[in-house]
């Protein structure tokens, strides 16, 4: 019997492990909704969030793999007096270690590259009604580490823990710019999934 569950325990492991191979590709992406009524404590009357970031990706052997995102965003605050929008569009790309935990953990870290570019608007309905518009860009690199859990061989959860990063920001309106240097590993955290295309023999 005991070596029987041995047998199982291995199998299981290979099974989970197996489609991390050269060739294999990956296709995933993350996707949240929000929508906020301000509670009466501030002046916030409502805060509605959109981002959807798809990806591929493609193993060039069992532990490295090349990925590509695509990632939009919107956000509408609305204050007394004052209305925000922000909406951004990104593209990026990383190259990810994997590293096995167990048979159905592994640690993830990323290497990336990402572009963002912004609009900040905002418009001011006190006394008088003004509209300010701040189009701008990030360019950043950086590393960001995941862990990934496979309730089967094909799907992957993934959450991601922050991570560091170096950045240039570039305002098109003004020509003012400024670099920057992130460390965050408490704060954000994001949530994704992610279906592998193992290779079939």
């Amino acid at each position: 019997m005991k070596k029987f569950l041995l047998i199982l325990l291995f199998l299981v492991s290979f099974a989970v492990s197996a489609q991390l191979a050269k060739g294999v590709k990956i296709l995933g992406g993350n996707f949240s909704i929000c929508s906020q009524n301000g509670n009466g404590s501030n002046s916030l009357i409502t805060n509605n969030n959109f981002s959807i970031g798809p990806s591929f990706g493609y193993f060039i052997n069992e532990k490295y793999a090349l990925i590509g995102t695509i990632n939009y965003s919107n956000s509408y605050y609305e204050y007394t007096g004052l209305k925000y929008t922000l909406s951004s569009f990104g593209i990026g790309s990383s190259l990810r270690r994997y590293f096995q935990i167990s048979e159905k953990f592994f640690f993830a870290l990323d290497g990336y590259l990402n572009f963002l570019r912004v609009t900040d608007k905002q418009t001011t309905t006190v006394s008088v009604l003004q509209t300010t518009q701040t189009p701008y860009y990030n360019i950043s690199v950086g590393f960001q580490p995941n862990f990934i859990f496979f309730p089967s061989p094909n799907l992957g959860f993934s959450a991601g823990l922050g991570g560091l990063s170096y950045g240039h920001y570039q305002n098109l309106s003004t020509a003012s710019s400024s670099n920057f240097v992130g460390l965050n590993l408490n704060s954000t955290l994001t949530f994704g999934v992610s279906y592998y295309f193992t290779n079939k023999k």
